[in-house]
């Protein structure tokens, strides 16, 4: 988490260089790296000990694709122990995002599949349950079919044809247009498409 607070203070602290709006920098991952953008977007504070002003570090926005988020009933074992380590039992409350979401936390776009059975669909539906309580804007896609890890869903991005999912493709689309409504004059494709 120190390693993206960094990342995101460099590109805030180097805006005008970098020709960045900081006003539009955004986190994004997959799996528990969607674990680790939404840590970054929602509990910025945790780094504060450390030094980092929350105000500094905090994204506009999440982009949350099939991420890890609770600790609860429909976990990922695996990532909460390769995070929290022998602190498992003690921390792993903390680092269950949808008990932590407030009003500070950004908007989000998030993605995931109903027959993940790696990181339940559930993970999903509480941080959108836990944003709307809140107030945060957010727009969720649940897309039917697909297996957890698909990336792009595309046959470029597959490990193999399990991978492929044709209606999952379209995230990539509808994230394109979140950012266009949520983030005007971003440009994050090309300028013609």
């Amino acid at each position: 988490m120190c390693e993206l607070a960094q990342s995101v203070l460099f590109l805030k602290e180097n805006a005008e260089r970098f020709n960045i709006d900081e006003g539009k920098i955004l986190v994004m991952g997959f799996s528990a790296g969607g674990h680790l953008a939404a840590c970054l977007g929602i509990i910025p504070d945790e780094l504060e000990k450390l030094g980092y002003d929350e105000k500094l570090i905090r994204p506009a926005g999440m982009i949350l694709c099939y991420p890890v988020i609770t600790s609860g009933r429909y976990w990922h074992q695996g990532s909460f122990e390769n995070l929290l380590g022998d602190e498992l039992m003690e921390r792993s409350s903390a680092f269950s995002l949808e008990k932590r979401v407030n009003d500070k936390t950004p908007k989000a776009f998030i993605w995931q599949t109903f027959a993940d059975r790696t990181v339940p669909v559930q993970n999903s539906l509480l941080l959108a349950e836990a944003l709307s309580e809140n107030a945060i804007p957010f727009e969720l896609h649940v897309y039917p079919k697909g297996k957890h890890g698909l990336g792009l869903g595309t046959k470029i991005s597959a490990k193999n044809e399990t991978y492929v999912e044709k209606d999952v493709q379209s995230w990539v689309f509808l994230l394109k247009r979140w950012l266009e409504d949520n983030f005007p004059n971003t440009s994050i494709f090309n300028q013609n498409g």
